[in-house]
């Protein structure tokens, strides 16, 4: 079998320059290709250069890979094994730089299997997604590149993996201009994540706010729609945020569900008039129990349930009217709250009993921002809020891979005419 230098005709002061890793001479090799291809096509020089640049990554593998049968023959022979050779086999692979075969070494009494290649089989990929991949997973720059060194066997500096991340700012903005669907039903909630902040004589690390919105698409599974970052108890922040769903896509939302943070439903009310908006039950439960002492902890939240399941709205409305005046007797600083509940409690009765249970709360995307919680507790975002993107975007775009797979629950429950009179085309 030819080796790559024989396939591609690599001079021997080019593999030795490759081999030693000598920047200064492959950078002397490739000007002179293209010096000497002035005389020709532009084209030729560049497919020249292009083609040792391959060329040099193909020997790196082999080297790696040679240099790690050595250590495995090493081991062999420790264990009073055969250590013997068998000649070589190739393999078919897939990169950045194009496909291409290589030569692994076979030893005759042993099975040999290179690490560089385990986690990848045939596909070496973009190192640049391994390292976006390996930045968004809670790696330092310094830790990304150490790791894409012991993966590929290529040095890979600091500088140029913060190059790399700083490359797909660009794409990650684009999520939030990207064209959504006409979601029936969409979710808002807030978290925070926290930040790395550089002020005058030091830096300190703080919790910031990010708005964000889940959709339920018409074909019924969860995506994520859109996120800002900044103050979560803004209504302009607020309205931004509907304005740009309005603009890229979000026409007829019927549901609005939300928690009880201020802001929200006024800004609904601005942006989508038409639209319904519940408040989460579950938080206002709890606003509920934050009143009463122990003992009654346990009676506020069960009597708030049987209210909030009765069968007609009307029904719900006559028991928390009930409900409102016995605990307003016993706890009369509950009385306020109680008072100013509108008609936000009620909203999830105008849609089919089979998915109340799916609207009436905002677990569906508390979830969301549970995973983004979990990410970003790996690591303190940094200073830049493009870094900040970049991770919060790539756990978005991870989730609506999954979420998409998945049918909302008790969709499927509903006839399709209830379906089709919500915007649900499945």
């Amino acid at each position: 079998m030819k080796s790559i230098q024989q396939t591609e005709q690599l001079s021997d002061r080019e593999l030795k320059a490759v081999l030693r890793g000598d920047e200064a001479s492959l950078g002397s090799l490739i000007r002179e290709d293209a010096v000497n291809a002035i005389a020709g096509s532009a084209g030729s020089a560049v497919a020249r250069i292009m083609s040792k640049t391959k060329t040099a990554f193909q020997v790196m593998l082999e080297k790696v890979i040679g240099e790690e049968f050595l250590a495995f023959l090493e081991d062999v022979a420790k264990r009073n094994g055969d250590a013997s050779r068998n000649g070589y086999y190739s393999r078919k692979i897939h990169s950045a730089f194009g496909d291409f075969e290589i030569q692994i070494p076979r030893a005759r009494y042993a099975a040999f299997r290179t690490k560089l290649l385990a986690k990848y089989g045939h596909d070496l990929g973009d190192i640049s997604s391994k390292a976006i991949e390996l930045y968004s997973s809670g790696l330092s720059g310094e830790e990304t590149a150490k790791a894409l060194a012991d993966m590929l066997g290529v040095g890979v500096s600091r500088g140029k993996v913060q190059e790399i991340v700083d490359s797909t700012i660009g794409e990650a903005l684009k999520f939030n201009e990207e064209p959504i669907p006409d979601c029936p039903i969409v979710y808002l909630d807030a978290t925070y994540m926290p930040r790395k902040r550089a002020y005058y004589g030091g830096k300190s690390v703080e919790s910031e706010g990010i708005l964000v919105a889940l959709g339920i698409t018409p074909q019924g599974t969860k995506k994520v729609l859109g996120f800002r970052f900044g103050d979560t108890e803004s209504i302009d922040k607020w309205e931004g945020l509907l304005q740009s769903l309005k603009e890229r896509g979000l026409r007829n939302p019927r549901l609005f569900v939300t928690d009880g943070l201020s802001g929200r439903p006024e800004a609904i009310g601005r942006r989508f008039p038409g639209a319904l908006h519940q408040r989460c039950l579950v938080h206002y439960r709890r606003n509920l129990a934050s009143y009463v002492v122990r003992k009654d902890k346990k009676a506020i939240c069960d009597d708030f349930r049987k209210v909030m399941s009765m069968p007609t709205k009307e029904e719900a409305r006559k028991a928390f009217r009930s409900f409102a005046a016995f605990w307003s007797e016993k706890y009369k600083g509950m009385s306020g709250m109680l008072s100013k509940t509108g008609r936000d409690i009620f909203a999830y009765y105008a849609f089919p009993r089979a998915i109340r249970k799916s609207i009436c709360t905002s677990n569906a995307i508390e979830s969301l921002n549970a995973k983004l919680k979990r990410e970003t507790r790996k690591r303190i975002l940094a200073n830049s809020e493009d870094n900040a993107t970049i991770i919060t975007v790539n756990v978005f775009r991870s989730y609506d891979k999954s979420a998409g797979m998945r049918s909302r629950k008790g969709l499927m429950e509903m006839s399709r005419e209830e379906r089709l009179k919500m915007g649900f085309v499945v």
